[in-house]
């Protein structure tokens, strides 16, 4: 049995050799023909590296099939202007080998086309798993996640700390034909440390009752957007640690069979004359969050649990009883990151419904002077602080799953 582990491991060793050996690297700087390099001279796990400079498309970008590895010099070093032209990464028939695909430290901008940046999966039973990282999506068009005909199986997006203002996109999309099979599984979507400006809907739905979507969205900040977040349909959300202020409309569950979780969320200031901090038609739970200062505060037409949340100076709410919530002030102050700090006397301190390190943000803070949350976690959204975990806390925050997703951004028709 153990010379059968070791014959395994070392096949397993020689394949990945094999796979290193025959990967090429290409080094793209500005002038160089981009679209022609990735789409016709690069084959699965090559490397494409974009040097620093400004890189015009002259044709579109078709990755078909391919698992590559795109890498920028950072974003605020290699910007692609996409002008009349896509970047298209897609999976047919000829092609069932799970696809991966990475981008990196890259700004996309100024896109005159209605349609930017395209993920399509149209195999079944095949995975398509796509990291986006510390890039920028500025003025832009689509970037649509599809799956079309098809169930999606395995199929998991995540962006990490990426920037999109003043951009607009297509929601994610799921075939409303797709046939029940019992090895579907759904498709995870998720969003972590990233900021959307000046845009206009981060939308998640699905038209299909099979067709499931997870979205995980955490520690990002949504401003002055038409809407912060809507889904639709079969999707259950999870908004764990975010700051969703100043847009038309903060948070929309738009279906009967639509799940939210909301935990420390500071949702503020969204609304003007008519919109709402958070509009309700789904199941709802809310737990540790701020709602405070919106049009409506919350509009439902659902179901809703929730402990230990605060509802202070909204217009209006539209619910059942304002009984079991918080009725005080959070009392606000403006600290190095921002407005939403809680004063150092705020009845918002110590009030969570567990531990700072149960949800996760025993890292983080609610002070303007940065110092971490212990115990009872604090209600709505933390910063992050300048100040580290000791080592014995970073190791037992191992222990606690981060399992935090794809979004889409429709132009404002207003400016702000």
């Amino acid at each position: 049995m153990r010379n059968l582990v070791i014959t395994i491991l070392v096949f397993g060793l020689i394949i990945l050799f094999c796979k290193s050996a025959s990967a090429t690297s290409y080094h793209i700087y500005s002038g160089d023909n981009l679209a022609n390099t990735i789409t016709n001279n690069t084959c699965s796990w090559d490397v494409v590296y974009i040097h620093e400079g400004v890189h015009t498309l002259d044709a579109d970008v078709n990755i078909s099939g391919k698992s590559l590895p795109i890498v920028g010099d950072g974003s605020d070093k290699t910007i692609i202007l996409l002008d009349d032209h896509i970047f298209r990464f897609y999976k047919t028939k000829n092609n069932n080998n799970p696809m991966i695909v990475t981008i990196s430290g890259i700004t996309f901008k100024n896109s005159k086309t209605g349609e930017s940046i395209y993920f399509e999966n149209y195999i079944p039973q095949t995975s398509m798993d796509i990291v986006i990282s510390d890039c920028k999506f500025d003025n832009i068009g689509d970037v649509a996640f599809i799956s079309a005909v098809y169930e999606i199986r395995d199929y998991k997006r995540t962006i990490n700390r990426c920037d999109i203002y003043y951009g607009q996109s297509s929601p994610i999309e799921i075939n409303s034909e797709n046939k029940k099979d019992n090895n579907y599984t759904s498709m995870t979507v998720k969003i972590v440390d990233s900021n959307f400006f000046n845009s206009g809907n981060l939308t998640v739905y699905s038209f299909s009752p099979e067709s499931k979507i997870d979205f995980k969205l955490s520690n990002s900040v949504l401003r002055n957007n038409t809407t912060g977040i809507q889904i639709f349909g079969p999707v259950t959300m999870y908004l764990n640690n975010n700051l969703i202020v100043r847009n038309f409309k903060g948070v929309l569950l738009d279906s009967e069979n639509s799940i939210g979780f909301l935990h420390n969320n500071t949702i503020d200031s969204n609304g003007e004359s008519n919109g709402y901090g958070i509009y309700n038609r789904g199941t709802l739970n809310l737990e540790n969050n701020i709602i405070s200062n919106n049009n409506y505060g919350i509009y439902n037409d659902g179901q809703i649990t929730q402990s230990n949340n605060i509802l202070w100076n909204n217009q209006s709410n539209s619910f059942t009883s304002q009984e079991d919530f918080f009725l005080f002030d959070p009392n606000f102050t403006i600290g190095p990151n921002g407005e939403y700090y809680l004063r150092e006397h705020s009845e918002a301190i110590d009030r969570g419904s567990n531990s700072a390190s149960y949800f996760n943000l025993n890292s983080r803070t609610t002070s303007l002077y940065g110092k971490l949350d212990r115990g009872v976690v604090d209600l709505g959204y933390h910063y992050p602080s300048k100040y580290k975990l000791s080592l014995l806390d970073r190791l037992m925050s191992i222990l606690i799953l981060d399992n935090f997703i794809s979004f889409t951004i429709v132009k404002r028709s207003d400016e702000d």
